[in-house]
């Protein structure tokens, strides 16, 4: 922070159970590291909520930015909008010794262990296909199915719950978390019947059952049926030498 002056404080008000403030934790902490002219503190609605009150908060993630105790900037939400907005602000309201500092930290962090970091470089390509097909070497054995393809009903997007009988329920906080509860529901009701879903090829549901839970009867037909194989493949060498 600066020596000389109120220093600057970046505030990110978030709940646990907020999915944007779970994505954005991360961004904040690198943050955190390469702008040491602030200081970034993080605090949780629901354990202080006389803090929320003061500050208006009404939404997560809600990012105040103060000099010292005066609030200069609200940052409502998250996204790679909230990343320029922050660094945009700071950029424009840092002293120039806040400047320089940070300015220093970002060369000796671009200096040290760039050879390690070009050496485990990986590519948005690498990472994409590791997050969403990591067996994309087995995916001619593999099938894309829709949840009615598979006899799987739709998955509906219920939230006509009333929680408004409750004591805390209007509240700033208590109605952020219910329409954000909201809009999880429905925005995964979505994502869940628009997705296909992989099955192994020749594989249904009734044999993986019977793989997992077992099966007496089904065993021993499996059972029987490698010893078939086993004895055809023993008869087939003894052709082939017999003919050699």
């Amino acid at each position: 922070a600066s020596k000389t002056g109120d220093p600057l404080i970046v505030i990110d008000f978030y709940a646990t159970w907020c999915g944007p403030c779970k994505a954005m934790a991360p961004v904040f902490r690198q943050l955190s590291k390469k702008i040491p002219a602030a200081y970034f503190l993080k605090v949780d609605v629901d354990d202080c909520e006389k803090l929320v009150e003061e500050y208006k908060v009404e939404k997560m993630p809600t990012v105040k930015i103060l000099r010292g105790s005066k609030v200069l900037h609200t940052i409502v939400g998250g996204g790679p909008q909230f990343v320029q907005e922050l660094l945009g602000f700071l950029d424009s309201n840092m002293n120039a010794a806040e400047a320089k500092l940070t300015e220093q930290t970002l060369e000796d962090m671009q200096g040290a262990g760039s050879e390690y970091a070009s050496a485990m470089e990986t590519t948005n390509s690498d990472i994409d296909t590791l997050a969403t097909v990591p067996l994309s070497k087995f995916s001619e054995f593999r099938k894309m199915h829709t949840r009615e393809e598979i006899g799987l009903a739709p998955i509906e997007a219920n939230t006509n719950w009333d929680v408004s009988y409750h004591e805390a329920s209007h509240s700033a906080v208590a109605k952020s978390m219910v329409d954000r509860m909201k809009d999880d529901v429905e925005w995964w009701a979505t994502k869940a019947n628009s997705s296909r879903i992989m099955r192994v090829c020749n594989l249904d549901d009734q044999m993986v059952e019977v793989m997992i839970e077992g099966d007496a009867t089904a065993t021993a037909t499996v059972q029987e049926a490698l010893s078939a194989v086993l004895e055809l493949t023993k008869k087939l060498k003894q052709l082939r030498d017999s003919e050699a």
